[in-house]
């Protein structure tokens, strides 16, 4: 199962439909990441909507104990208008976390479908 999803993120290149996207974007791709080519995510850069942000890291999904993390969480923060102190506590550890409170919840709610 694992070489197959591997086998079908290769056969999938979005890279022509970037025009199509019209809304502010930001990008966050691993620099040594195995699923995700560096060609196709720097096709990125390219697309005048998007803000690019490359993470020292060989992961496809970052983890919150790797060195590139608070890179990542300063990066959401920034694109989503948190200010800093109101992020600090938030961005020792994901979001998705089961330790999300209430509110926090309904931020990441809001985000989502703004």
């Amino acid at each position: 199962m694992a070489a197959r999803i591997l086998e079908a993120y290769g056969e999938v290149d979005i890279r022509r439909r970037l025009a199509d996207v019209t809304v502010p974007t930001l990008v966050l791709h691993c620099r040594h990441d195995a699923c995700i080519r560096s060609s196709w995510a720097a096709s990125w850069r390219r697309h005048s909507g998007a803000r690019f942000i490359e993470l020292d890291s060989r992961n496809h999904v970052l983890l919150e104990n790797e060195p590139a993390w608070p890179r990542f969480c300063e990066a959401v923060d920034e694109f989503v208008g948190v200010r800093a102190q109101a992020a600090t506590r938030v961005a020792r550890r994901a979001p998705w976390s089961s330790g999300t409170d209430t509110r926090e919840r309904r931020i990441l709610e809001l985000v989502a479908t703004a």
